[in-house]
């Protein structure tokens, strides 16, 4: 179950990465895609981590 805190912290992550991106100059789509494929990995981590839980 997700939590106010990490929503927040979670917010925090992404606007701290397309900061960096915008400083160092990579297109705008570039960090659609990014953040789109940190999500995707974040489920996916998810994801294992609970069934890995289910099991225990």
């Amino acid at each position: 179950r997700g939590t106010i805190l990490g929503t927040i912290v979670g917010a925090l992550m992404l606007r701290s990465i397309r900061n960096g991106i915008v400083l160092i100059g990579v297109p705008g789509l570039a960090y659609n895609i990014f953040v789109g494929v940190i999500i995707l990995a974040m489920l996916i981590l998810h994801a294992l981590l609970q069934k890995n839980a289910a099991r225990s």
